[in-house]
């Protein structure tokens, strides 16, 4: 069974096994439902952003850095530019309504901090990033 209460397709729910991440040993630090865009370091160089959808604990990043300013790291919030921009869905969801209910929660994010959106598996996205030795600073 999914573990979430959105999740109706027997496909996907084969995705979420508990047993797969609560394992003794790994010491979770786990958010509350109130803690949105909790800042990782207390400095704002790293915020998680809740992003259900693709499934139901998924989240997203926003990493500010020194000069390159804001990435929007949406992960598998938005797979590809075409997610992004609300033309099609990925193919794995848990909830249909998350995923288009993130993805405009994201764009919120982009636009105050304008942002370099990084979305999560887009090839035609990818060659326009820089890439090592290159870095973003």
């Amino acid at each position: 069974m999914c573990c979430s209460p959105t999740c109706t397709s027997t496909t996907q729910a084969g995705g979420y096994i508990q047993k797969d991440y609560n394992k003794p040993g790994i010491p979770w630090a786990l958010l509350d439902a109130t803690d949105d865009g909790y800042d990782v370091f207390g400095d704002g160089t790293i915020r998680c952003w809740q992003t259900p959808g693709h499934a139901p604990g998924h989240q997203s990043f926003e990493v500010t850095l020194p000069n390159t300013g804001a990435m929007l790291l949406t992960a598998d919030a938005a797979y590809t530019t075409d997610h992004w921009e609300e033309k099609a869905l990925p193919g794995f969801l848990a909830s249909a309504v998350d995923a288009l209910r993130s993805v405009k929660k994201l764009h919120r994010i982009a636009a105050r901090s304008n942002a370099t959106v990084v979305t999560g598996h887009d090839p035609d996205a990818w060659p326009t990033f820089k890439h090592s030795p290159e870095a973003y600073d």
